[in-house]
């Protein structure tokens, strides 16, 4: 099938849908008894019980979904999408150790200045020296 032909096809498919949902073609229909968009059929949901979510099955929820089985695992705890991956618990350990190292910079280090001597060298050092 050529792009021409498909896409005419296409076109022709999207007409036919258009023309089911035209107020004209949908009084038609109700006046001839038909009721819903006939792609619409044929799902099985009729009735209010065809949209009752089922519970989940107790022996799985009791056991836990990594347990498998095992009763000593117990339930899986509740996650609600507010912890970080082992990757960014390192990150932040990382972020935690700069601040501190920044902080030890604004707060010590103006207090080493305090004892700072200029070094004089002596003459025999001088000596060595050239």
């Amino acid at each position: 099938m050529t792009s021409q032909e498909r896409e005419s096809a296409m076109l022709e498919n999207l007409r036919v849908s258009l023309a089911e949902i035209d107020p004209n073609v949908v009084r038609d229909a109700l006046r001839k008894g038909k009721r819903g968009l006939p792609q619409t059929q044929d799902f099985g949901l009729e009735t209010d019980e065809d949209f009752d979510i089922e519970e989940d099955d107790k022996r799985k929820v009791s056991t836990g979904f990594w347990a498998e089985g095992e009763e000593s695992m117990g339930p899986d705890e509740d996650y609600y999408g507010d912890d970080l991956t082992s990757h960014g618990h390192g990150e932040l350990e990382q972020h935690r150790e700069l601040r501190e190292y920044a902080r030890l910079i604004a707060w010590e280090l103006p207090l080493l200045s305090r004892t700072f001597e200029r070094f004089q060298h002596t003459q025999d050092e001088l000596h060595i020296l050239t």
